[in-house]
Formats: C-alpha cells, sequence, structure tokens
C-alpha cells in the first residue's frame, strides 16, 4: 500500500485522499474486493436501493438526466428489448386489455379515437369521393345471413352493446364504399383492431387464417 508514513504527509500538508494515485488504488482495491465478496456485495447494495434518499434521487437522476434517457432510448431500439416486449404482451394480454379499457374511458382516451375516426373518414374521402356512406338495410339483412359468425376470429356474436364480442358491420377495405362484396360482419374487437390496416397483414399479425368468404370477397376489391 502506497502512503505508509503518514506523519511526513501532514507535516508536508498533502492530504493523501486527494491525489489522483490514492483514488486509483482505491479504485482497484474496491474492484477486488467485490470480487472476493459477491454476496456481501449485494446486501450492501440492497439496503442502499431500499434506503428513501437513493430511492428519491435515483427517480430525480432518471427524470433529469440526459445520459439516461440516451441508455433507455439505445435499450428500446435493442433486440433484446423487442424481444422482451413481444413476450411480455403474449404472457400479459389481461393486463394490457384492462389498461386499454381505462384509457378508452378517459378523456384522453375518448378524443383520441374520435381524432381517429375523424382522420380516417377524410382519408376515406380523399380516395373514395364520398365523405362516408351507411349500409342499407337490404345490404344489412344480405350480410346477417351470410356472415352467422364473426368474419375474422369466428367468434360466436354477443346480444350485449358493451360485450366485446358484439356483432358490427366493417369495410373489408377501409377506403371503399359500403357494398355487397366490401361488407362484413365482425366483432367489435376486431373491427376495432383492424382500424385502416390491409386484411391479410393484419390477419397474419393476429395468427389468424382468412376465412373462405374473406379470400372470396377480396377477389372482388
Amino acid at each position: 500500500m502506497p502512503y505508509k508514513d503518514k506523519k511526513k504527509e501532514k507535516e508536508r500538508g498533502v492530504n493523501r485522499r486527494k491525489t489522483e494515485e490514492y483514488k486509483a488504488y482505491q479504485r482497484e482495491y474496491q474492484k477486488k474486493w467485490r470480487e472476493r465478496n459477491k454476496d456481501g456485495w449485494k446486501k450492501i447494495r440492497r439496503k442502499s436501493e431500499e434506503r428513501p434518499e437513493r430511492k428519491k434521487y435515483l427517480k430525480e437522476w432518471q427524470r433529469n438526466s440526459p445520459k439516461f434517457k440516451e441508455i433507455r432510448r439505445r435499450f428500446y431500439e435493442s433486440k433484446k428489448s423487442k424481444e422482451y416486449q413481444k413476450k411480455w404482451a403474449e404472457e400479459h394480454r389481461d393486463k394490457i386489455s384492462e389498461k386499454g379499457k381505462k384509457y378508452n374511458k378517459t378523456e384522453k382516451g375518448i378524443l383520441n379515437k374520435i381524432k381517429k375516426v375523424q382522420n380516417r373518414r377524410i382519408k376515406f374521402k380523399k380516395i373514395s369521393g364520398v365523405y362516408y356512406n351507411l349500409p342499407t338495410k337490404n345490404l344489412i339483412t344480405m350480410v346477417n345471413n351470410r356472415d352467422k359468425r364473426c368474419i375474422y376470429c369466428d367468434c360466436e356474436f354477443s346480444e350485449y352493446h358493451t360485450s366485446i364480442q358484439y356483432g358490427t358491420y366493417d369495410h373489408l377495405n377501409a377506403f371503399k364504399p359500403h357494398s355487397k362484396t366490401n361488407t362484413v360482419r365482425c366483432c367489435s374487437f376486431c373491427n376495432s383492431s383492424k382500424g385502416e390496416k390491409d386484411v391479410l397483414k393484419w390477419l397474419e399479425s393476429k395468427k389468424l387464417k382468412p376465412s373462405i368468404v374473406v379470400i372470396r370477397l377480396l377477389e372482388f376489391n
């Protein structure tokens, strides 16, 4: 160990703890100690993390530190993060659906839903030339006779309006008006999930096979 003669250092007025040599020695010593005492180091870390002062410091650092934001951004862009998020979403579908239901009831959620519908209708008007068209009674009866179950996920329709399995009418191609070849009956969950996406790509992302009716109708679209 350096600095054995402490009396001479005091006489000279040298503070050994502030020197670069001592700091380098201290870092090396701590590193070796952590390698020798792994269990003891874990206990020390756990105690320091449980302290309220430490938690408060970490929260403030995470909010204000640009370094932490950069670390988090890199992690989210990494393959490891994407694999973890995908795995977590598959294991916790109930939590995601509950969170979505709560968000949809909030003011922000309602406004976001209205904006999505408005944007979709504006796009619809640009492509089809019509702002929005409703299916006729004859078209509804024809679709009801043809689609007894959800055309996408094959679930039975519910009678309750609040249920996710309630029967709704959807454009097969979101940017074409209602017609015999473009109107299908599906559950409200599939209708909201599909939105303006391409049918085949959306079914593939949900790991669902396209039904015979969907394949036949796509030939005319």
